[in-house]
């Protein structure tokens, strides 16, 4: 911004008769700073502080001397220069608009950060929260784990008086396993028998069977045997039918002889009829 008013300064022109402490000949500015300081736009002091970043009062300042200058001298303002003024003066107008849009920007992140921060706190109490109730969760299973181990405790010493109930009945168990052996060998003979018996019924169910199935079989004998007389009555029906329908046909097959002898015969006679009409009329015609 300080330069932008500087270059504009480069439309005057004029005799320096005053310096600036901190703005010696070698400085890059020194023609347009003395040159506004002359003209009368610059406040003549010791320092001109080159470095110092201008407000916004400051720049509406210089360009109200600026404006100024240019209405009371208009003889050196040229037509020109009021344009380089007025590029100036967009140009200044677009920073401190930038100016204000940066610090939009600067006030929307403030907000923005002041919202992370509180959404921060507020997950820190809730994670606060969460580990009180873990704390809670975690003293209440200690608590369950000693109520646990107790209970482990009185669990072993009824598995140690199970297992001691389970030897004495094993022991039982193999008296009784002698025992056992000793009355199967005394009826060994039974059970034999017993074995024998269950075969000769076996052996008469199947005898049984083997009866029913032969008394089926006879029975289905006897019919085959019927079934057959009965197809040999249909046969020899059949075969008297048949010499009756022959004799038929022999009978019809005379009457048709005799109607084609007669047929002949009046065929021979029709044309015999026939040649004497004919002989007559040829004997017509000639005589």
């Amino acid at each position: 911004m300080r330069k932008a008013l500087l270059v504009m300064a480069l439309v005057l022109f004029g005799i320096y008769s005053f310096a600036f402490v901190d703005v010696p000949e070698d400085h890059w500015a020194y023609e347009y700073v003395m040159d506004l300081a002359n003209r009368g736009i610059l406040p003549m002091e010791d320092n001109f502080n080159p470095d110092v970043v201008l407000t916004k009062a400051e720049v509406a300042e210089l360009l109200s001397d600026t404006l100024t200058y240019i209405e009371n001298d208009p003889v050196l303002a040229k037509a020109e220069d009021i344009k380089r003024v007025e590029t100036v003066m967009g140009l200044l107008n677009k920073k401190l608009d930038d100016a204000l849009s940066v610090k939009s920007d600067v006030s929307k992140l403030k907000g923005e950060t002041s919202r992370k921060l509180l959404e921060t706190k507020y997950m820190v109490l809730d994670l606060g929260d969460r580990v009180t109730s873990l704390e809670n969760a975690l003293s209440k299973n200690t608590d369950d784990v000693s109520v646990n181990t107790e209970n482990i405790d009185g669990l072993w010493e009824e598995l140690e008086t199970l297992q001691s109930d389970l030897d004495y009945v094993s022991g039982e168990n193999v008296k009784a396993h002698e025992e056992l052996k000793a009355l199967i060998a005394k009826k060994a003979d039974v059970e034999k028998v017993k074995e024998l018996s269950e075969e000769l019924n076996k052996v008469s169910t199947k005898l049984e069977t083997i009866t029913k199935v032969a008394y089926r079989a006879f029975n289905n004998a006897d019919m085959v045997v019927e079934d057959m007389l009965d197809l040999s009555d249909s046969v020899d029906s059949l075969n008297t039918k048949v010499s009756t329908i022959e004799g038929n046909v022999n009978a019809n097959t005379e009457k048709i002889n005799a109607v084609e002898e007669k047929a002949n015969s009046a065929n021979t006679m029709a044309m015999v009829g026939i040649g004497a009409a004919v002989l007559a009329a040829v004997l017509a015609f000639v005589f």
